[in-house]
């Protein structure tokens, strides 16, 4: 043990766990290891989430009161949670939800690059535990997507560790939390073909997007989902060639090519660090040394058929670099990456479109530091006022599909106050701030005022 930590080893894969909020997180490696600042953005989703249910019961109620008598009234949800009203991020004021009282359906959260599943599983703790005036508890719809079968396997290792042993998750989590392998970037577009290394298995497997794992949060596909659920944990303990999604659906069953699927949380912690500050030594040397690169570098891009871009400008790396394993082999380009598209940034754009696909209610990302934030910012108010698909292979600096006007040119020349000092268009459907923001918050969250990571929240009205 000495030896391990004198090579520079994380005390997290000596021990072999890390406390995230009341839980105990299982590390091990290969998997990266959860961060402070990752426990702090999950503990304000969970805020945020609580805000907008008792909004939409005080909503319902006032309309109780006034009852129409020709038309019947729906139940008022019992699953609300308590407010916290020291929470500085507040729900846009005319905010709507499928975890809204006049929807009695679970909370469906959807958790991006989910790693050792710490999110997820923390998110359900927080969200499942009664709190007076309210004694019930809502019901949960939580998907963890990885590409790593190593991230799988632990996450749904951590899953019963805190259900069984520490008991700091509800049982109920073991059919309300779910982790599944899937491919983040790719798309609907993409989605034949595109296969990845299994380190467990003697080939590749066809690993599934986003989109094909939607089916878990569909009423209708409950019955596809369960009889997948032996091939995904099949998959999870793969020993020879395999491929998952099954090509063949069992028998009588009929699969859906296009889910229409509502998320009330969408929440991301992905990778995004550029090749650049890896290897620049602004990575601390025992994240270089000992956590999985591919958990913290996004693929390569090719730029118009030239080598991969840097950034023209290197920012300092948060001295607890964080983001969860992705699996991507770095020195294959992705077919996905548009042109002039920062390398660190590219899976703020597929999963801002995800986002947008999903109709996500609040979406909460990391990311490494305030000025990164800010791109992300630009990046989807640009996409928001475009209205557009964009799975297009465009630049996001583009103001056409035509144009070849670089985003990282004009982000890189932006004052970094233009997104802070920005006032929000009330006729805007989302609502988009960069927290923490105020002293209080950092603060109170232990950030750093100028260095350190920043999440984007994005809240839909």
């Amino acid at each position: 043990m000495c030896e391990s930590r004198a090579r520079g080893m994380p005390l997290q894969y000596i021990l072999g766990d890390q406390p995230f909020g009341e839980l105990e997180i299982l590390c091990r490696r290969g998997v990266l290891i959860p961060r402070a600042d990752t426990e702090a953005y999950t503990y304000q989703a969970a805020k945020l989430v609580r805000q907008r249910l008792l909004q939409n019961q005080s909503q319902h109620q006032s309309q109780e009161q006034t009852p129409d008598p020709c038309t019947p009234q729906p139940h008022a949800a019992k699953n609300i949670l308590q407010h916290d009203s020291s929470a500085s991020s507040s729900p846009p004021p005319n905010s709507t939800s499928l975890f809204s009282p006049f929807h009695p359906k679970p909370i469906r959260i959807l958790d991006l690059c989910t790693g050792t599943g710490c999110i997820a599983l923390l998110l359900h703790a927080l969200l499942k535990t009664p709190k007076p005036p309210h004694p019930q508890s809502p019901a949960l719809q939580i998907l963890g997507i990885d590409l790593s079968p190593t991230a799988v396997r632990l996450a749904r290792r951590n899953l019963d560790h805190n259900v069984h042993v520490t008991r700091g998750v509800d049982a109920c989590a073991k059919s309300e939390v779910h982790f599944r392998r899937g491919d983040v970037l790719k798309t609907q577009r993409s989605s034949v073909g595109e296969k990845h290394e299994d380190e467990d298995a003697v080939g590749e497997v066809d690993v599934p997007s986003v989109e094909q794992l939607l089916s878990y949060f569909d009423p209708e596909g409950e019955e596809i989902h369960r009889a997948r659920n032996s091939a995904a944990d099949a998959d999870a303990h793969a020993t020879d060639t395999k491929t998952y999604p099954p090509k063949k659906p069992p028998a009588g069953i009929q699969t859906k090519t296009k889910v229409a699927i509502e998320i009330d949380l969408l929440i991301s912690n992905p990778p995004y660090i550029s090749p650049s500050d890896f290897r620049n030594g602004t990575t601390a040397r025992s994240v270089r040394l000992f956590e999985p690169r591919l958990a913290l570098v996004p693929p390569v891009t090719i730029q118009d058929g030239r080598s991969p871009r840097e950034p023209h400008k290197t920012r300092t790396e948060p001295r607890d670099s964080k983001c969860h394993s992705n699996g991507y082999p770095c020195a294959r380009p992705h077919p996905n990456s548009p042109p002039h598209l920062n390398p660190e940034d590219i899976f703020y754009r597929r999963i801002l479109h995800l986002s947008q696909k999903v109709k996500a209610g609040i979406t909460v990302l990391e990311c490494g530091d305030r000025m990164q934030a800010e791109r992300v910012v630009r990046m989807f108010r640009r996409m928001n006022a475009m209205g557009m698909d964009m799975d297009v292979d465009m630049s996001e600096g583009s103001s056409s599909p035509s144009s070849s006007t670089s985003l990282s040119n004009s982000e890189n020349n932006s004052p970094s106050h233009e997104v802070e000092n920005q006032q929000p268009d009330e006729r805007e459907p989302f609502t988009v701030e960069i927290w923490p923001s105020t002293d209080d918050d950092l603060r109170a969250n232990g950030f750093h005022p100028t260095d350190g990571s920043r999440c984007v929240i994005i809240q839909r009205k």
